[in-house]
């Protein structure tokens, strides 16, 4: 999937499944420079960057973090502790909406400020 966010080309590639039957994970791009790491193929433009979910792995917790990409430097921020499953909604007035499970209707706010 290929998406444009103020003017960045933004491409999803290579989804697989975390498990079977479970949600997907996939590579990101921006102007087809890589960006490190697995994401959810829910980006949304905010403020001139983008909000995006990462993939977490580790052995204690795993899921995942929503991240701000600077588009023009790649700069990566974490905005959030590590959530058993995020794939973005909308965002308006600094709250994002989320969903919580890959096929249910669950949701979730989180705020950006």
């Amino acid at each position: 999937m290929q998406i444009e966010i103020n003017g960045y080309a933004i491409e999803l590639c290579g989804y697989s499944e975390i498990c079977q039957g479970g949600p997907e994970a996939c590579d990101l791009l921006v102007d087809r420079r890589p960006i490190e790491g697995r994401f959810d193929p829910s980006p949304l433009a905010y403020s001139g960057n983008m909000l995006i979910p990462k993939r977490k792995i580790s052995l204690l917790k795993s899921g995942y973090v929503l991240t701000m990409i600077d588009l023009r430097s790649l700069k990566e921020t974490r905005l959030s502790k590590v959530m058993p499953y995020m794939k973005l909604i909308k965002v308006q007035d600094g709250i994002v909406e989320y969903a919580t499970t890959a096929r249910s209707s669950e949701t979730a706010r989180l705020s950006l400020y």
